[in-house]
């Protein structure tokens, strides 16, 4: 672990690496910089912007990465999808990330799906803040 990283401890994991740490009982959103794991293609994350990561909440219960990954592919090139699961439960814990290759096309997906309907729940959409 790195100094952005140290004093954490590991709250959640996923295909593409550890996503979540808790502090305190509270879950973070570590940077894909700053996990220092690879990627599907064998890419390390540090090809990858931060600075275009989105953070969606208010997401059901059922909601994978495959189904993020589809309500946000219409606004432009995903790099990496990650929707935070309650490991004991199997469910979603409500929020999840988005990360495009172009910040515009982050912005439009803002734009257009923060405060969204979707699947009965209100979404809300924003620039993920980094740790």
């Amino acid at each position: 672990m790195d100094k952005a990283t140290e004093g954490l401890t590991i709250g959640g994991s996923s295909a593409r690496g550890t996503a979540i740490y808790s502090t305190a009982g509270r879950s973070t959103y570590v940077p894909l910089s700053l996990r220092g794991v690879m990627d599907h293609s064998g890419d390390t994350m540090h090809h990858k912007n931060d600075e275009n990561s989105i953070r969606v909440t208010n997401l059901f219960e059922d909601m994978m990465d495959v189904d993020l990954h589809e309500l946000f592919k219409p606004f432009g090139h995903i790099t990496c999808v990650y929707v935070a699961m309650d490991q004991k439960m199997g469910v979603s814990m409500g929020f999840g990330f988005v990360n495009f290759f172009n910040r515009e096309d982050a912005q439009r997906a803002i734009n257009k799906l923060n405060g969204y309907g979707y699947d009965n729940l209100i979404l809300r959409v924003e620039w993920a803040t980094h740790v």
